[in-house]
């Protein structure tokens, strides 16, 4: 099935499934490189697979627990009213 003439609700074109998503590739690949270098210590993140599925990546190796949930709870603020945008 082609999506080339479907739009989400912001009305941008929808990916075809299993089609990168460039954004996510850069996006990743910098904070791969900060970890390799040193600067990324932790991690938590979630996502969504191309089948639906949810996808989840928790590194906790982090001594500033209430840092992390303060983080957590600024970032879901930020997905419900803006969506990172």
């Amino acid at each position: 099935m082609t999506t080339n003439n479907v739009v989400n609700l912001a009305g941008e074109p929808v990916r075809e499934p299993g089609e990168p998503n460039a954004s996510l590739v850069a996006a990743l690949e910098d904070l791969l490189a900060d970890a390799k270098e040193g600067r990324l210590q932790t991690f938590l993140g979630a996502g969504w697979s191309s089948d639906g599925q949810r996808v989840s990546l928790f590194v906790p190796d982090y001594e500033d627990y209430f840092a992390t949930l303060g983080s957590l709870a600024e970032l879901t603020f930020e997905y419900q009213h803006g969506r990172g945008e």
